[in-house]
This record gives structure tokens, sequence and C-alpha cells, in this order.
């Protein structure tokens, strides 16, 4: 009689399809330009200078507004190791989050417990789909709106000045012939 042998990996996100966070990010920074019709553009610029002495590789994901003076803005960062792409860190301004430490006084004549709360902008991704969801929270997050909309007005008004400027010199134009 031959005993059935069960399947011990039991991850659901060992898969044959696994997305990179560089495609994920170039996929949202091409929806970001068509979204806003170019008014904002989505850039990625993966750095390995910390990859020589750290062992790490950065990928950044800045919002650009070329109407508005080409001001920059940084959405995010994915920190991983150099020779693997999972686990990463991403940091970002929709990921603020309080944290509790519990510090206790080892002194036996003075023991005592004291709390102490941060603020963390950071989130570990294990796999591409909780990466997915990681980079998600950071674009729908309440600050990321606020700042896209921001942009997207200066980058407006900035459009109206230069077509009332280009109109003004028209105008100045056909009165000099």
């Amino acid at each position: 009689m031959t005993t059935a042998i069960p399947d011990l990996w039991g991850y659901s996100d060992v898969k044959p399809e696994v997305l990179t966070p560089i495609a994920v990010l170039r996929a949202q920074a091409s929806l970001l330009s068509q979204k806003t019709k170019g008014l904002l553009i989505g850039e990625t610029r993966i750095s390995t200078a910390a990859a020589e002495t750290e062992g790490k590789e950065t990928i950044s994901f800045d919002v650009r507004a070329p109407a508005a003076n080409n001001s920059r803005y940084p959405l995010l960062q994915v920190e991983y190791a150099s020779d693997a792409l999972y686990p990463c860190t991403v940091t970002g301004r929709g990921l603020a989050r309080k944290e509790e430490l519990q510090i206790t006084n080892i002194i036996p004549t003075f023991p005592n417990t004291q709390t102490v709360t941060r603020t963390v902008h950071n989130k570990t991704a294990h796999s591409d789909t909780e990466f997915i969801e990681i980079v998600k929270e950071v674009l729908q997050a309440p600050t990321t709106v606020a700042l896209l909309q921001t942009l997207i007005a200066k980058s407006n008004e900035c459009a109206s000045e230069s077509k009332v400027e280009a109109e003004e010199a028209a105008e100045d134009a056909v009165a000099t012939e």
C-alpha cells in the first residue's frame, strides 16, 4: 500500500509569475501620467550606491510636475538586498503608523516599565502580493492624494499664466507690425 505524501509547501505566494518591485512601480508611473494627461509624471530610479558597501539596492518613486517648474516630490522608496528582491522594505508618506515599545528598567532596586510611542513610516513586503498592497496604501493615502491635487492645481495655474503671457506677446507682436 502506498501512502500519499502531502504538499508541505503550503505557500499561496509561490507561483510562476512573480512581479518585481520595479515592474510594479513603472506600471504605476505610466498610469499616473495617463490619469493626469501628462500634468504629473511618475519616475522611478534604481540606486545601487549602497549595493557595494551594504549589499542593498534602493528604488525611488517620485512624482514630477513639468508645468510647475519641474517640481519633484518623493512618494516612496523600496530597499532590498542586492541578491533578493523580497523581502523588501517600503518607506513612504502614507505609511505613518504608531508603534509602541516597552522599555523596562533592569535595576533591581528600582524596577519600572515605560511605554514609548514612535512613528514609523515603513512596512516590509515578503512577496509581490504584499508589495502591491503596500504600494496601493501609499498611492491612495490622503497625504498622497492631497500632494497630487496640489501639484495638479499648481500645474494648471502655471499653464494658465503661460497661456496669458503667450496671448499678450502675440497681441504685442501684432500691435508693432
